[in-house]
């Protein structure tokens, strides 16, 4: 992965990408994100853009890189709902709109409106 500019990592549940910070109100449920790391200890903040998560209730940025080799990166809203299942919990991939170069029309829908194509597996 580079490490200039804007990069980012696709949700390991829905796919699509973890948002830079500079994104519009409608999309801001996509810069509010999760890293599990590998201990299983939970990272909860705002993406930063560059590979930070600012951490809610804390004055740490978590910068992922510096911590993990393969991160689980989530949008919270995909984890909150889905991120206890056993097919979610795999590293996620490069994000290739970098979780800034994307057109708005992808990004200014509400949760269940982006994560209606998800098909769950059944457990039993």
């Amino acid at each position: 992965m580079g490490v200039f500019g804007f990069f980012s990592w696709e949700c390991a549940v829905c796919g699509k990408s973890i948002r830079a910070f500079m994104q519009s109100e409608e999309s801001a449920w996509f810069n509010e994100c999760v890293v599990k790391r590998a201990d299983g200890v939970l990272k909860r903040g705002r993406y930063d853009g560059y590979g930070g998560v600012y951490v809610y209730n804390s004055n740490e940025v978590y910068e992922i890189l510096e911590h993990e080799k393969e991160p689980k990166v989530y949008h919270a809203y995909c984890f909150d709902k889905w991120g206890d299942r056993p097919e979610f919990d795999h590293p996620s991939k490069e994000a290739e709109d970098q979780g800034f170069f994307s057109h708005p029309h992808n990004y200014c829908v509400s949760p269940e409106e982006s994560t209606k194509h998800i098909r769950l597996h059944s457990l039993d």
